[in-house]
């Protein structure tokens, strides 16, 4: 990955251009983790064996600067917008307290002082344990990333947006790198909402989200990507529970030339919950990869997937979704399903559910499936009145607003807009 590389020198000394010397002590806490991936190629292997880079490898990148850079916070329609469009300098965002019990620090705030240091670098030190050598980049770039607080047993009634907008940069062949932790504490409870729009990025966007549940923390995360013609987006989470934590996820892919997820979500205490559920929508040559692995560590511990995806064209989708139940996990349950709808004979899907496990005392089960719009149902629809493209478009959709049936209002807003927007463009061959 050398041409990654060397943004990333550039980016290191441009930061001590920037900020002077001083910058060194807290800088050098973690961009030690590019030791990790320096000298790698980019990730090949059994979970990339559909990824097609393209010129990706070869393509001379350069850090994306905005026309105008305005990161910044406000309150609006009832929920905090953070707004981030720089990805060339450290974060300068200043916002102490969002509500009373919840702040957005700078990596640079924390580990120069804080007492969350720890807990941050614990989930900055987890990169070193990953094969995947692109999901260790956004943590060397330090300072390009934002930290969310939530106190013990705080309560967050608004939601909270985080906006990627990668549509306003200067030039082509850009690579945008990009992080956020979210730390939670006990009997906390919160609703996240992250937006990738990237419909004129001509370049890489490559962005990590980690985040830490503390016991009786309760997430509901929504996470929507929107590509473009020329753009390529890797999004990585991993999210870790402990006892009693539950987690809400759900994880919407609209049409875009060519995206990955990677997904890891690990179950660390007894009777943690996770709930992950995502929607790809693609169409033209384009390709999308979703690549999950929930992790069963203790005892007690629940997981569901539901993972419904639209093709159309020429398009092609990837989903791997991975359940490890360890030995101490006795008594845990994991249900995983994926569904895929194609409306072209020329669209492809590659699905995978995966299950590992090491203990006979639980319930775990999965499956998968790939068909066409049922002749029956668009039968009935245009029995009563439809015509046949308003009848395949309706079930399609119901086919997906499925997955968001039991979400609050909120949520669905954040979804239906666009899942509905998107499969306008979507044609039946």
């Amino acid at each position: 990955m050398k041409n990654i590389f060397d943004v990333w020198r550039q980016f290191n000394t441009n930061q001590l251009n920037l900020k002077g010397p001083e910058s060194v002590n807290w800088m050098k806490e973690v961009s030690r983790c590019t030791e990790e991936w320096s000298e790698e190629s980019f990730p090949r292997g059994e979970y990339w064996k559909y990824i097609s880079y393209g010129d990706l490898e070869t393509t001379k990148l350069k850090q994306a600067v905005a026309k105008e850079s305005a990161n910044n916070v406000w309150l609006e329609d009832d929920q905090w917008i953070v707004y981030i469009n720089d990805f060339s300098q450290i974060n300068d965002i200043k916002s102490p307290s969002l509500f009373k019990g919840v702040s957005l620090r700078s990596h640079k705030d924390i580990l120069e002082s804080d007492h969350l240091k720890d807990k941050l670098l614990k989930l900055f030190s987890n990169s070193k344990k990953d094969e995947n050598s692109l999901a260790k980049v956004p943590l060397s770039f330090l300072g390009l990333g934002l930290v969310l607080v939530v106190d013990n047993s705080v309560v967050v009634d608004k939601p909270i947006k985080f906006i990627f907008d990668l549509n306003h940069l200067q030039e082509k062949d850009n690579f945008a790198p990009f992080s956020i932790q979210v730390l939670m504490g006990e009997q906390s409870s919160a609703n996240i909402f992250i937006e990738t729009k990237a419909q004129e990025l001509v370049g890489f966007s490559n962005i990590r989200i980690d985040m830490n549940l503390e016991a009786k923390a309760q997430l509901n995360l929504s996470l929507k990507e929107q590509g473009g013609s020329q753009s390529r987006t890797m999004i990585h989470n991993y999210i870790g529970l402990a006892s009693e934590a539950k987690l809400n996820f759900i994880d919407l892919t609209l049409p875009g030339k060519w995206s990955r997820h990677n997904t890891v979500v690990s179950l660390n205490d007894p009777l943690a919950e996770a709930r992950v559920n995502g929607v790809y929508l693609n169409n033209n040559d384009y390709f999308c990869d979703h690549h999950t692995e929930i992790k069963h560590m203790k005892e007690r511990t629940t997981s569901f997937q539901d993972y419904k995806g639209i093709l159309s064209g020429k398009a092609k989708a990837v989903f791997n979704g991975k359940v490890f139940i360890e030995k101490m996990a006795k008594k845990s349950s994991s249900e995983q399903i994926n569904k895929n709808l194609m409306l072209s004979k020329k669209a492809e899907v590659n699905t995978k559910p995966e299950l590992q496990i090491y203990n006979d005392d639980v319930k775990a089960a999965h499956g998968a499936t790939i068909g066409k719009i049922d002749n029956e149902q668009l039968f009935y629809l245009q029995s009563r009145g439809f015509t046949k493209e308003q009848s395949w478009r309706a079930l399609a959709r119901a086919f997906v607003f499925e997955v968001l049936e039991d979400e609050p209002l909120q949520t669905k807003d954040f979804f239906v807009k666009d899942i509905s927007s998107s499969l306008e463009y979507f044609e039946e061959l």
